[in-house]
């Protein structure tokens, strides 16, 4: 008897060892382009015997290219492959707009109002791009969890690749981004798996490093109500200024 539990544990234990994982590392300069930007990432597919797969871990890395003027590796592509299951994203829009960053021309954050700052150990990041705001906030600890804690907004209107300001945001004709109402992403109810888990945030000399491994989990029944909340943390802090459009 105890060698069938031994033998149980050891195969529980080696089945989750190798569960459906994504490990993260991104390092980002807010300030100049050192050269020294990238993304790396890790995926790890456990076997499906329903569509007779096995095991595979793929590991990828990018940075930008200043010669051609894209990251390499395509990263864009492979971040997308890696976000979507079909139509849905299994990990937030925000999240990969975030580590794009790492793998883009400094210009993209101008472009897109990139804001950190850092206090009692919270981080905040903000940012707009294509029509939508974006908010990060940590803990006191520079945990974030990338449902919970990842917010957005859908503050313009696209008509034909054209965005306009959503006239409910605007002020005496001016964006104002105390009229915005973050929420958090709610993964799409189709969805039987999603990525999810806790990532690690650093600032420091205005370099952001973001690291951690989100793991492929059964999506929750209660997902829009354990996940969907709106910001309320470091409000006064977020950038106010007129979003402008970038292309990335």
């Amino acid at each position: 008897m105890k060698i069938h539990f031994v033998l149980f544990a050891l195969i529980f234990l080696k089945s989750f060892a190798f569960s459906d994982s994504l490990k993260i590392e991104m390092r980002l300069n807010t300030i100049f382009d050192d050269g020294k930007n990238f993304l790396e990432f890790v995926k790890k597919t456990d076997a499906d015997k329903t569509k007779k797969t096995s095991k595979q871990t793929e590991k990828f890395c990018s940075k930008f290219d200043a010669i051609s003027g894209a990251s390499e590796n395509h990263a864009i592509k492979t971040l997308r492959n890696a976000q979507f299951d079909g139509a849905n994203p299994i990990f937030p829009e925000s999240l990969k707009s975030l580590l794009l960053f790492s793998t883009s021309s400094q210009d993209f954050l101008s472009k897109d109002e990139f804001f950190v700052s850092e206090n009692g150990g919270r981080i905040l990041i903000s940012f707009f791009h294509r029509g939508k705001a974006y908010k990060i906030v940590t803990d006191e600890n520079g945990n974030a969890d990338v449902w919970k804690d990842f917010f957005c907004a859908t503050i313009k209107e696209n008509s034909d690749g054209i965005f306009s300001t959503k006239e409910e945001f605007l002020s005496d004709g001016k964006f104002d981004s105390s009229l915005v109402k973050f929420e958090s992403e709610i993964p799409n109810e189709n969805l039987q798996k999603i990525y999810s888990g806790i990532l690690k945030f650093k600032i420091k000399n205005g370099i952001l490093k973001v690291s951690g491994t989100l793991k492929k989990i059964p999506r929750p029944k209660d997902a829009e109500k354990e996940n969907q909340r709106e910001s309320t943390k470091g409000d006064s802090e977020t950038r106010a200024e007129q979003p402008s459009e970038s292309s990335r």
